[in-house]
């Protein structure tokens, strides 16, 4: 399971409890004034709470198509949800051929994700 989560969303991990072999990929700039840097203890500290290895790498936040299909391709999600998009039809025959179901949100409707 990927999960996406903001620094400020880190106190859900008490619900998520994350399994043993977890990682957190953090995307984002190193910190660079006082605040930042505190933010970032903070997090280290629920990191290493949780026993989660953290991996750094920074990016624009935007993916090229082939890239992310290649990404779909080696970790073999058995559910695709795309929250940031406005063409899920588009994306849907795009990953098609992928042994991955898609499933499309509806807003103000709650979903259990699970790892079975």
């Amino acid at each position: 399971m990927v999960l996406v989560t903001s620094f400020y969303d880190l106190k859900e991990l008490i619900d998520i409890k994350p399994a043993f072999g977890s990682c957190y990929i953090l995307s984002a700039s190193e910190p660079f004034n006082e605040e930042m840097e505190m933010d970032f203890d903070k997090l280290i500290n629920w990191l290493e709470h949780y026993g989660l290895p953290q991996h750094h790498t920074h990016v624009s936040g935007h993916v090229m198509p082939l890239t992310l299909k290649d990404l779909l391709e080696r970790i073999h999600p058995k559910c695709i949800i795309p929250i940031h998009g406005n063409h899920v039809e588009l994306f849907k025959r795009f990953v098609r051929g992928l042994d991955s179901r898609v499933l499309t949100v509806e807003r103000d409707k709650e979903y259990e994700l699970t790892t079975s």
